[in-house]
């Protein structure tokens, strides 16, 4: 019976001078399969490498893999900040204020629908250029609106607006 070390010294031996050949180990993670690297795929490399030695299953798999690291394919996250926080006003908007901002945008929705009360948040943000007027048909929706826009900015209104 070959050890892992005995077998993965026949395999180098057996194919480690091919030209497409990188490297082998006794696999990372479990160390229970022997595993080849090679720089390209061809029906040269299927052929050459065995399944098996000894009792051991033998993985093949590109050279960029042995080199690739999960750090270059994702993104690190930022210190997360709620967004309530990162309110652009000087005043600070505690949990009590938000919890507030919801239950009235959520009382605005009711009186004058998801869409309207969008619309009429844009038309609050964008003053003169507005392209919609739906503040005509509301116009205490656009009141009680403006009083919380001007509390809390458009930041923190967005996220509960759109909801």
């Amino acid at each position: 019976m070959l050890t892992q070390e005995t077998a993965l010294a026949e395999l180098v031996k057996k194919i480690g001078t091919k030209e497409w050949f990188h490297s082998a180990e006794v696999e990372p993670k479990y160390g229970r399969d022997l595993v080849v690297y090679a720089k390209n795929m061809s029906a040269d490399v299927f052929k050459s490498v065995p399944d098996k030695m000894g009792k051991l299953d033998v993985k093949l798999h590109f050279s960029s893999n042995k080199e690739a690291s999960l750090d270059k394919f994702t993104v690190q996250p930022v210190n997360s900040i709620p967004l309530y926080k990162c309110i652009v006003k000087e005043d600070e908007a505690n949990e009590d204020d938000i919890n507030n901002l919801i239950t009235q945008i959520w009382s605005l929705k009711k009186t004058c629908g998801k869409e309207s009360l969008i619309n009429i948040f844009y038309e609050l943000h964008d003053k003169n250029e507005a392209i919609t007027n739906d503040s005509e048909d509301y116009p205490e929706v656009r009141e009680k609106l403006g009083a919380l826009y001007d509390k809390f900015g458009f930041d923190v209104m967005f996220e509960e607006v759109e909801k």
